[in-house]
């Protein structure tokens, strides 16, 4: 090291014209090679029994495999039917093999008819209540499905409404459709009127009264799974743009695996620029602050920036791609990588007040603390790989390139930053050693003991409340709250329309999956079992009575012997002023006041507008509700093919859908969910079976690499330090730091996760990287207050300020994982930075160290 670093000093040109060389083609080959992989499952390994299993089922299950959802919300049912039936048609005329299939559930000809067989008798008899009530208004409007009919309506409704409470609250609710239209025409907003509500009330619950709708968009089955977002979001937007939703006041969000990874990857790489930068600018701050020499700040920032190039070129070399954890590396190297920097820099200082020329400074600086930086970059090396043995990949390609960036890092300082020293003529400086170090030192001495016994009390407290850490493996938990893909799913999720924590086993015929269902009914776990019979309505048969009973009534009401056409302009003004001259004094006075207000705001011009704004959806639910009276009673060979593909694969294999009865968000019930199922049926798969046993890997790899990190580490300080007893020193303050790091996860409701799971292992590679700094120095000094008075405390600081500065900018990024794992970490350098600078010292000067092996690291 000593020869590396004064021949960089010699020959700066040289040096520094290879290293920039090297970290431009680090750097164009990145641009060019290495990828964003945004597939979740990327994380793991492939050739694990579950993830076997999923994959297997979705290549026999095609029906869902690779579909995403795209959520309508519109101002009314109408409005919503209308938007997803022109959605799907749009993306049928716009499809160029993006799309394998394009679905729009409840259009479907057969739906339309036989939805009404779906609904549980009860619910059914409240809807043909709803509608006997409202028969003589369909009656009035099918005969005249114009303005004119509506007004006739309203005037009808006032004479039968005198003496009936029920019609008179029909009129009131008809009244406030007229006044939203009404309103709505004179500003142009979106149209939100609803026959559908009107007839089925506000609060039917049923879909038919929903201003929701989706579509089901199957990406290509052929190609990269990880390619699952591909092409299709853009389309997708781009047909909603050209319809106008936005002006019709229709939204349309994305969500399911493709959206969420493709917008999780693209917030990442966003927040990891935005960390980046933030940590960079924070680092300038607290280099001002502690060299207050901008030749120091130069030569670091170019060493860390050199280091960080050379450490993508590896990236690209030996990953190829990065993944939504892996790309975190890049923030965390500008917080450890620019440590080694500073401590040469800071002793670089310290040694050229006494050796004026570069080469000689270089080289005594080398020797003095090189050894110590090179211990310092393997246990740091040796806390990112602890997890590289691990079938955990996410973190193990994490640890692989970060270790490597600590190698590099150490070069850099040991080769750039020299020679930038030298060409800059970098001088010595006052403000290398500690102000007040000394009388640091001595209060410490003075209170060893205390110092001590309080760091053991807390220590125990802190293990204490460690045991009550959880860990929480919901991939959705993970992810950006405020995200559009997040926040879609999670509203289908209280919506009831999707089930996302199901598991789905698949037979080889339908009588072995009945006979599945009825076994699994049984266990406690399960709520209930879906199977293709479910897709039969059960009681059919009465239903059918029912709705036949009902349109003995309602037919004859919708389909008139004849039928007006609409009013045409003259007819529609002629309405509207027929409106404006009805009394309405039996409305409450609010209502009236708005709906006198509201037709007073039209102008005549506006009269076929408004006409129609109320007719359109008018004849949207006529015709709906013609269809579904016509609904009969069908068994498993009337269902449509799309409907059986659900649940029979193409080679006639049989799937059925498990239900579970606790809530899976709590990981214990998940896991009793899963090994229930499992136990009888060890090739179920879905959410839940990937989510524990993603949780069972990380879980068994944390425990493997805190063992590894923690027996390794050990061994190096033993065999640096030649002590046993110093290299438990070093540790101590190591396990406080792990300690209270856990504690606050605990107090601040912060779980281990798939991200934030390297934490702990990680303490103690950068931790023991101050411990050996200091017990170096003791042994060089052998007296705490002229250790305390040198370099190494500012450098201890100054390193940890910026990497703490450069944790804290993850804690605010949007993806919860990445945030958890920088909130923890900066509660973690705290930890460490007060356990090196108080409680290490402590014990150094209540304990001593092992005089017989010292010497110079």
């Amino acid at each position: 090291m000593t020869l590396l670093s004064e021949f960089s000093a010699r020959r700066p040109l040289v040096v520094l014209a290879a290293a920039v060389m090297v970290a431009v083609l680090s750097v164009l080959g990145a641009i060019r090679y290495l990828s964003l992989n945004p597939d979740a499952y990327a994380l793991l390994p492939e050739d694990v029994p579950f993830l076997q299993n999923y994959n297997a089922y979705k290549d026999r299950f095609t029906y869902d495999r690779r579909t995403n959802i795209a959520v309508i919300d519109a101002p009314s049912p109408e409005t919503a039917v209308a938007a997803q039936m022109e959605l799907a048609a749009e993306l049928e005329a716009r499809n160029n093999g993006v799309f394998h299939a394009i679905r729009a559930p409840g259009t479907d000809p057969f739906l339309r008819r036989n939805g009404l067989l779906y609904l549980t008798p009860d619910t059914l008899e409240q809807a043909i209540d709803r509608l006997a009530a409202a028969e003589p208004a369909i009656a009035i409007l099918a005969q005249d499905p114009s303005l004119r009919g509506i007004a006739d309506l309203a005037d009808r409704m006032r004479a039968l409404g005198a003496n009936d409470p029920e019609f008179q609250g029909a009129r009131t609710a008809l009244a406030a459709m007229i006044e939203t239209a009404a309103r709505e025409t004179a500003s142009g907003a979106p149209n939100s009127v609803s026959w559908t509500r009107f007839a089925l009330g506000p609060d039917a619950g049923l879909d038919l009264a929903s201003n929701r709708r989706i579509l089901l968009l199957q990406g290509r089955l052929d190609g990269e799974e990880s390619a699952v977002g591909g092409d299709g979001t853009g389309l997708i937007r781009a047909a909603a743009r050209d319809l106008d939703f936005e002006a019709r006041g229709i939204s349309m969000r994305l969500t399911g695996r493709g959206p969420l990874s493709k917008e999780e990857m693209t917030h990442a790489v966003a927040d990891i620029q935005m960390a980046g930068a933030l940590s960079l600018t924070l680092l300038a701050f607290v280099l001002i602050i502690g060299f207050r020499s901008w030749r120091a700040i130069v030569g670091c920032f170019g060493a860390l920036f050199c280091g960080l190039a050379w450490t993508f070129g590896f990236a690209t070399l030996a990953v190829g791609s990065l993944t939504l954890l892996s790309i975190v590396f890049s923030v965390l190297f500008i917080g450890l990588g620019i440590d080694f920097a500073i401590h040469y820099a800071l002793r670089y200082r310290e040694e050229a007040t006494n050796t004026p020329n570069a080469p000689g400074a270089a080289k005594r600086s080398a020797a003095s603390c090189g050894g110590t930086l090179g211990l310092c970059a393997v246990t740091s090396a040796v806390g990112f790989l602890s997890f590289w043995p691990t079938d955990y990949r996410g973190l193990a390609e994490l640890g692989q390139i970060a270790a490597a960036g600590m190698v590099l890092a150490l070069i850099a300082s040991l080769t750039v930053l020299p020679a930038l020293f030298s060409l800059m003529r970098l001088p010595g400086g006052a403000h290398a050693t500690m102000p007040g170090g000394g009388a640091v030192g001595g209060w410490i001495d003075r209170r060893k003991r205390p110092v001590v016994v309080a760091a053991a009390i807390l220590s125990i407290a802190a293990l204490a409340l460690s045991t009550r850490a959880e860990f929480d493996f919901n991939t959705l938990a993970l992810k950006d709250p405020k995200a559009e893909s997040v926040q879609t799913l999670i509203d289908l999720q209280q919506d009831g329309a999707i089930t996302p924590y199901t598991l789905s086993i698949p037979f080889a015929d339908r009588p072995a999956a009945e006979a599945a269902a009825d076994r699994l009914r049984a266990l406690p776990e399960v709520a209930g079992v879906r199977t293709l019979d479910d897709l039969v309505p059960a009681e059919a048969d009465l239903k059918q009575a029912m709705i036949e009973e009902a349109a003995v009534f309602l037919w004859p009401a919708l389909t008139p012997p004849s039928a007006n056409d609409a009013a045409g302009e003259g007819g529609a003004l002629a309405a509207l002023r027929d409106l404006r001259a009805q009394s309405w004094d039996d409305l409450p006075p609010e209502s009236r006041e708005r709906l006198v207000d509201g037709l007073d705001a039209l102008g005549d011009a506006d009269a076929a507008a408004f006409e129609d704004r109320l007719t359109t959806p008018l004849r949207v639910t006529l015709e709906g509700l013609k269809d579904a009276l016509g609904a009969r009673a069908f068994t498993l060979s009337g269902l449509p093919q799309d409907m059986v593909d659900r649940y029979v694969a193409p080679d006639g294999g049989v799937r059925i859908a498990v239900l579970p009865k606790e809530d899976l968000r709590d990981f214990a019930a998940l896991g009793d969910f899963v090994d229930a199922v499992t136990a009888l049926y060890p090739d179920a798969t879905g959410r839940p079976v990937l989510e524990a046993g993603t949780g069972k890997i990380v879980v068994a790899a944390f425990q493997q690499a805190v063992v590894i990190a923690l027996g390794v580490i050990l061994a190096f300080l033993i065999w640096r330090l030649r002590s046993l007893r110093d290299a438990i020193l070093v540790l101590i303050p190591l396990i406080l730091a792990g300690a209270a790091t856990t504690a606050f996860g605990v107090l601040a409701g912060i779980p281990f996760n798939v991200a934030n799971v390297i934490v702990l292992p990680l303490i103690l590679g950068l931790g023991v990287d101050n411990g050996v700094h200091f017990v170096a120095r003791w042994r060089e000094e052998g007296d705490l207050s002229a250790v305390l008075k040198s370099s190494t405390p500012r450098a201890v600081l100054l390193s940890g300020g910026t990497t703490l500065a450069s944790f804290a900018t993850l804690g605010i990024v949007s993806n919860s994982g990445i945030s958890s794992m920088g909130m923890l970490l900066s509660v973690a350098m705290i930890a460490i930075i007060l356990s090196t600078m108080i409680v290490l010292p402590a014990l150094l000067a209540w304990l001593g160290t092992d005089r017989a092996h010292i010497r110079q690291i």
